[in-house]
């Protein structure tokens, strides 16, 4: 969470309740549903895209499991119209001992 609190890089949709009834019922909870109806109209466009043919990055923390806390680079090859064409993270570390060794 930011200060604001809205979580980043997440979508944020805003409505305007034009009833001062209706917003007193929402405010004290007494409407708590949603549902809203939209309609589309394609318009012809030209766009100029850039795709990026190679990502490189790492992964949030992990903080839950058996393991301790870690991340992993990670690396994201794209074709020519932005398809993932493979994706993959560094060597891991093996930092498990004792276990049961494979029978040849």
């Amino acid at each position: 969470m930011i200060q604001d609190g809205f979580i980043r890089i997440q979508w944020v949709l805003g409505i305007h309740v034009p009833s001062d009834d209706v917003w007193e019922a929402v405010k004290k909870g007494e409407l708590n549903g949603l549902s809203f109806f939209g309609s589309v109209q394609k318009v012809p466009a030209r766009a100029r895209v850039i795709v990026t043919r190679k990502m490189v990055g790492q992964t949030e923390e992990s903080m839950a499991g058996l393991l301790p806390a870690h991340s992993h680079d990670v690396t994201i090859n794209f074709s020519e119209n932005g398809r993932v064409m493979e994706g993959f993270t560094e060597r891991a570390v093996v930092i498990h001992t004792g276990l049961p060794k494979r029978r040849p």
